[in-house]
């Protein structure tokens, strides 16, 4: 017990030469560890490695506790968009480091093949640890990310546009799955009731195909702007989106429908 306690303060004495160690060799990978990266950033990993250290070390002797550390550096390595590739590449690089100091003390003080062992268990067990949390908090918070990235994108792709008072456009661009109708249905009722529309044009010409899933949400933002007193009409029906509209018995009939935003703005205004 006295040599791992030996071995303990050998680590922490070494501390800084290890992180020395670990920044000398970073690459130019643009990434949060890129050997270029500013001095903040410089500053904030050398902190978080000297912490790191301490608790690798620490585990040796009983008291360590890292869930803390795994989160922080998990949610800030997905902030900074760093790869987890990455991440994991670099933990790899500091393990190998962090045991040769460990075989270096094992060698000057002649400790034992059992010593030995137990040390390397209790750091590789509590290296791997620390991975699984990480990279559990890195892929939670970039998923998070992911997702109010995608909800913004739909947001800013179902856009409904003022064209002359009291009537809009809702241009629709792309594929449109049934998450993606949903924002639709949802942020067109918003936007056309804020705009205090009277009639609204859902324009189809650059969807290349509906399904019944997509075409159940599109008749629903049409029932749903007729409760709100919001005429609506459906232009850019294209062939193909008609053709699988009678295949699928889709039925269009009851909404009105032009073939370009000209001919429906023609018929709505001079009504």
């Amino acid at each position: 017990m006295e040599s791992t306690h030996q071995l303990y303060d050998f680590l922490m004495n070494n501390a800084m030469n290890m992180t020395h160690r670990w920044l000398d060799s970073r690459d130019h990978d643009g990434s949060a560890y890129d050997a270029k990266a500013d001095s903040e950033t410089v500053s904030l990993i050398k902190k978080q490695n000297q912490e790191f250290i301490r608790i690798v070390s620490a585990s040796l002797i009983g008291e360590s506790d890292y869930t803390e550390w795994a989160a922080k550096v998990g949610a800030n390595r997905a902030q900074s968009q760093t790869e987890l590739s990455d991440v994991l590449k670099n933990f790899k690089k500091f393990r190998e480091i962090f045991m040769t100091f460990v075989i270096q003390f094992a060698d000057q003080n002649d400790a034992t093949v059992g010593e030995l062992g137990n040390w390397t268990n209790q750091i590789n067990y509590t290296f791997d640890h620390i991975i699984e949390l990480t990279s559990d908090q890195y892929q939670r918070i970039h998923k998070e990310y992911i997702q109010s990235h995608r909800e913004m994108v739909l947001e800013l792709s179902s856009p409904v546009i003022p064209l002359y008072s009291g009537i809009g456009i809702l241009p629709l661009v792309g594929s449109i799955d049934t998450y993606r109708a949903k924002v639709i249905r949802e942020k067109t009722l918003e936007q056309a009731s804020h705009l205090k529309l009277e009639h609204l044009i859902i324009d189809l010409s650059g969807v290349p195909i509906v399904d019944t899933m997509v075409a159940n949400e599109l008749f629903q933002v049409f029932n749903a702007l007729s409760l709100l007193g919001i005429n609506a009409s459906l232009t850019g029906i294209s062939p193909a989106i008609a053709q699988t509209s009678v295949q699928l018995g889709l039925d269009f009939s009851k909404i009105p429908t032009y073939a370009n935003l000209s001919q429906a703005l023609d018929k709505i205004v001079k009504n």
